[in-house]
């Protein structure tokens, strides 16, 4: 069972959160088909007077077009007990069947995004900005070379989302 909690009530380190623990971001599309992606990038912050959480996601993912094509998007974070199901979304493709069937965990495809039924914090964004990231904006190159070293990676797009809601597992 979930509850509503305001974004500046959260007591988390969102670095280790997120780079540690990792994320699962998850859309749907106007068909009302949905994917999910593991991520362990992202940033929660202020930005034009609104609380934002930032992602990225590569172009060639499947769930970038589920990003793309929906105005809304799900940041999912779990207990540790789910890892190795996060390993699994993270590594396995949508377009090659229901990968979540395949993990513990259990979608909600209700309200502004779909999310996890196990998540312990959910953080539904409404999109408000997207860029591609461009080689020529790079200022440390090095970081082209270390992140998009394999041929033909593409450089990922960032998406800004408005945290329009939070939840929380009431315990």
């Amino acid at each position: 069972m979930f509850k509503d909690i305001e974004i500046n009530k959260i007591d988390k380190n969102w670095i280790n959160s997120i780079n540690k623990e990792w994320t699962l971001i998850t859309a749907k599309k106007g068909d009302g088909t949905y994917n999910t992606l593991t991520a362990s990038w992202g940033a929660v912050g202020e930005l034009w007077m609104e609380p934002v959480y930032i992602c990225f996601v590569r172009p060639e993912r499947y769930s970038h077009e589920f990003l793309e094509n929906s105005g809304y998007y799900s940041i999912c974070f779990f207990d540790s007990k789910y890892k190795k199901d996060l390993v699994y979304l993270g590594t396995n493709s949508g377009r090659d069947g229901d990968k979540i069937s395949k993990t513990k965990l259990t979608i909600i495809n209700d309200g502004l995004a779909p999310y996890f039924k196990e998540a312990n914090l959910v953080i539904f964004c409404r999109k408000i900005y997207r860029d591609d990231f461009k080689k020529e904006n790079f200022i440390d190159k090095s970081i082209i070379d270390n992140i998009y070293y394999e041929k033909g990676a593409k450089l990922h797009t960032m998406y800004i989302g408005k945290i329009e809601k939070v939840i929380e597992q009431d315990e």
